[in-house]
């Protein structure tokens, strides 16, 4: 089956199913139950409750603003040219293990909000006196963002969900109007009589290097103030839970558990509860939507400020887009990081948990911050751990080789295999053993399945004695995460190596956008300055060098920040690496 082609087929959709880690692709509709008025939400809900019990099945979304049947306290929009409610009945689906993947980004700044700066800061303003007026606790305040019309929202969809892999990933093709959902959020899943709820709040970005992510990804998970804002939504699920569920069935298990996800992490806690009987997908809508996370608490007065000052209706975003199947189960995700594609024109909705301490310019940051997932494409690298072999000492340093390269793929959320790991270093062994090899350099490249080798024998040991080093005049970015992790993304440095070698120079040495000293093509490097050695930081934007570990524990050194100054004005210069060593004889540095 063609995916993409299925995908540009009206009344196509692809969704998270219940209590299971694959997609749903839903095709060839038996009909579109598509709802305009508002007054007909609910007799099309009864609609597909009669479809379900007949064994059908059922996908789409619900948007934000059928709230208003639900719960007649609740206050939205009204929408225009554009549904509160859109499934399908299918007679079957397909099963999707893996979304195939598909190479198409955005440009960057795409989409540009309907509001001013200013315009933002004085809501919030707004918002903020609500709070301090005990009227609410916090409020999520959106604002939408347009750009262009897409081409192939297919494409983009199959690109950012592989680019952002999450779990609630979602297609709609309604037929003019598509919609590309990258999220990461469960509204609710329903198993027979059980029924979870995933609220997220509480985020941190990700650190480009190993330990320190793992640090951030702790802070996080002790944090104090997303705590009080995690466990304030957590009680809105379970007080709304609590109007169908059994009495004493609702739990939390776990809270405040952080999940980790391509560009951050995301603190979540885990809703249980066991549905009454006679629940229907009635009662379960007007006890649940809209989703907690993404009004504000108490529910009803949030609904009210935002519905106040939000200056468009949010329509599938925040709502709710997923499949419903016989026998009792269902899952919908909440509709975030939500694209509406149409012929026109795109539109992308972002938002942000307004609370006491909110400051407006870093909100509207974090808002415009948000849309920039639709122009990140996915990079694909592979992972490189380069060894010396000595044909009476074996591989050196396997061991924290290893460490390394299990630490990035975990990082970068790929699968470890010891058996791979262990059958390449074994049989690369035993082939360098039958051939004789005294010295030689291995370069272990880690795919998503094998690992590749490659072997390059060696007549002599080491650096030369005079090695001639040229300081580049191109920069780094500290903040690219590539450079804290050995991988095939190494053009840029390959090619400045090259570029080196072809007019008689031995290695390049590279700064920071701050003038900071980072590291060479192949090397790490250490200064003598007053009797100390010193190298540069890694958060300066270099690799953790399995030599340069070594070295800084055996000289003492510290890891520091170093300029050019420092370096001309050194009392020796130390070149590292895992394959050379450490240079021993003269270094000419020329800037």
């Amino acid at each position: 089956m063609n995916i993409l082609e299925q995908l540009n087929k009206p009344g196509t959709i692809i969704c998270k199913l219940p209590n299971s880690n694959e997609f749903g692709l839903f095709c060839n509709p038996e009909k579109i139950i598509q709802v305009d008025n508002p007054n007909d939400i609910l007799n099309a809900i009864r609609q597909i409750q009669i479809a379900v019990d007949n064994n059908k099945f059922i996908a789409g979304f619900i948007s934000y603003e059928a709230s208003i049947v639900f719960d007649s306290a609740f206050k939205c929009k009204k929408l225009k040219n554009f549904p509160y409610l859109f499934l399908g009945i299918y007679d079957s689906f397909t099963k999707i293990k893996d979304i195939p993947e598909e190479t198409y980004a955005l440009p960057p700044n795409f989409f540009k909000p309907d509001i001013s700066e200013t315009e933002y800061n004085q809501k919030i303003k707004d918002i903020l006196e609500h709070i301090r007026a005990g009227d609410i606790y916090q409020a999520n305040f959106t604002i939408r963002l347009f750009g262009k019309a897409i081409d192939s929202p297919e494409k983009l969809f199959l690109s950012l969900a592989n680019s952002h892999p999450v779990p609630y990933a979602s297609f709609v093709n309604m037929g003019k109007t598509k919609i590309v959902s990258i999220s990461p959020e469960l509204f609710i899943e329903q198993n027979d009589n059980s029924i979870i709820s995933l609220p997220m709040k509480g985020t941190a970005k990700r650190k480009p290097i190993f330990q320190q992510d793992l640090d951030q990804a702790e802070k996080l998970s002790k944090s104090k103030k997303d705590q009080a804002e995690n466990v304030m939504i957590v009680d809105m699920v379970r007080n709304d839970f609590g109007r169908i569920c059994q009495s004493g069935s609702i739990y939390v298990d776990p809270l405040f558990h952080v999940d980790t996800y391509k560009t951050l992490h995301q603190m979540i806690s885990k809703v249980h509860g066991k549905i009454r009987e006679n629940t229907n997908l009635e009662n379960i809508l007007k006890a649940t939507f809209p989703a907690a996370s993404i009004t504000g608490a108490p529910k009803i007065r949030a609904m009210e400020i935002i519905n106040e000052l939000e200056s468009s209706p949010r329509k599938v975003y925040t709502g709710s887009i997923g499949c419903i199947l016989p026998n009792k189960k269902m899952c919908f995700n909440v509709a975030i990081r939500t694209l509406i594609c149409e012929e026109n024109k795109t539109e992308l909705s972002v938002g942000s948990g307004i609370v006491a301490d909110s400051k407006q310019k870093s909100e509207w940051k974090e808002c415009l911050l948000k849309s920039n997932f639709a122009s990140h494409q996915n990079i694909k690298v592979n992972l490189i751990e380069t060894m010396l072999y000595r044909q009476n000492d074996g591989f050196i340093g396997i061991d924290a080789h290893m460490t390394r390269a299990k630490q990035s793929t975990a990082y970068f959320h790929r699968k470890w295999s010891d058996d791979n790991w262990n059958n390449a270093v074994n049989d690369t062994k035993k082939q360098l053993e039958l051939e004789n090899c005294k010295l030689a350099r291995v370069r272990f490249e880690i795919t998503e399945n094998d690992i590749d080798v490659a072997i390059t024998e060696l007549q002599n040991e080491g650096w030369k004695n005079n090695i001639k080093v040229l300081i580049s005049k191109d920069k780094v970015d500290s903040k690219n995460v590539f450079l804290y992790h050995k991988t095939t993304q190494r053009e840029f440095y390959n090619k400045a190596f090259k570029d080196a070698i072809s007019q008689g120079y031995d290695e390049v040495i590279f700064t920071n956008e701050n003038d900071l000293i980072t590291e060479g093509c192949i090397s790490n490097i250490f200064v003598l300055s007053n009797d100390h050695w010193k190298t540069p930081k890694l958060s300066c934007g270099l690799l953790p060098g399995i030599w340069r570990a070594k070295m800084i524990k055996e000289l003492n050194a510290q890891e520091t920040n170093i300029t050019l100054q420092d370096l001309k004005n050194a009392e020796k210069i130390m070149l590292c690496n895992s394959v050379r060593g450490t240079t021993n004889g003269q270094l000419t540095i020329v800037n």
